[in-house]
């Protein structure tokens, strides 16, 4: 399926239907009912953790209407959990799991629209409002619980971000000084296995992004001072002034200030590179 389909399906299909279609991503959550019987953080950790997978199969779903927007969007809906247990969309006769799936989508939905009607969406989309069904008994949750999702929801959203931020990092890096996997995973003091799974989209180790903080920095300061498309073949070079040793031998080492130093005298003398 298309991902056009799969947007009209977010934006347009039925509850039922919605419904049909999540479970045949296997991205229907199952976590609701312990979230209610036990309202705690660790539960609500679990129960954000456990809807991440609709709320990002529906983001890339919409991903072929606005990329921007699909991308704020899973901000939005993990900001929106609260807002779900008291808009009527729980209800105690019908699967929990099921009314999140579709409460998710509605509020997906809803956020289109109003974006739709400020012209920052296109207006030849389709969007269906869904919108709670009357009767059943809704479930109460008590204030602190609606807290702990709301706190959960933000720390998942946050790690994500973080995890991303670091993962676009790592690749720049990579990138700007053509580094293989073998030296990547040398100056990180991590396996070559670990490079692998983090490019593969594992999260990054966070006794990690110190490390990678590092050569960030070492990268702006080097691009400060070469064109960023010389950097490959400058880092594998001998430095006559520092042993014959080159700027990756150095950086590996910990040694980035004896290269700078160096480098900061050359171009105090006007010496081009």
């Amino acid at each position: 399926m298309s991902r056009t389909e799969s947007a009209r399906i977010v934006l347009e299909a039925s509850g039922t239907s919605l419904v049909r279609w999540v479970a045949n991503q296997d991205a229907v959550p199952v976590a609701g009912v312990r979230f209610l019987n036990e309202p705690s953080y660790n539960s609500a950790k679990f129960l954000v953790n456990d809807l991440d997978k609709v709320v990002h199969l529906y983001a890339a779903a919409l991903s072929s209407v606005d990329v921007e927007k699909a991308e704020i969007l899973s901000a939005v809906l993990h900001a929106e959990l609260p807002s779900i247990w008291t808009a009527g969309w729980i209800k105690a006769t019908d699967s929990i799991d099921f009314d999140l799936t579709v409460a998710l989508a509605a509020k997906a939905r809803d956020w289109f629209a109003d974006l739709q009607a400020s012209g920052q969406v296109t207006p030849s989309i389709g969007i269906r409002v869904l919108r709670p069904e009357p009767g059943g008994l809704e479930m109460d949750v008590e204030p602190v619980s609606l807290g702990y999702l709301m706190i959960a929801g933000l720390d998942q959203w946050a790690s994500e971000q973080r995890d991303q931020l670091y993962s676009n990092r790592l690749a720049q890096i990579q990138a700007t000084l053509g580094l293989r996997p073998a030296e990547l995973a040398r100056l990180l003091e991590v396996s070559r296995e670990a490079v692998r799974r983090w490019f593969d989209g594992a999260p990054i180790a966070p006794e990690r992004w110190s490390d990678i903080d590092r050569l960030e920095r070492i990268v702006r300061r080097l691009v400060s001072y070469f064109k960023a498309e010389s950097l490959p073949a400058l880092i594998r070079r001998t430095i006559p002034g520092l042993n014959n040793k080159t700027p990756l031998e150095l950086i590996n080492a910990g040694r980035e200030d004896d290269l700078f130093t160096v480098y900061d005298a050359i171009f105090d003398r006007r010496v081009t590179q």
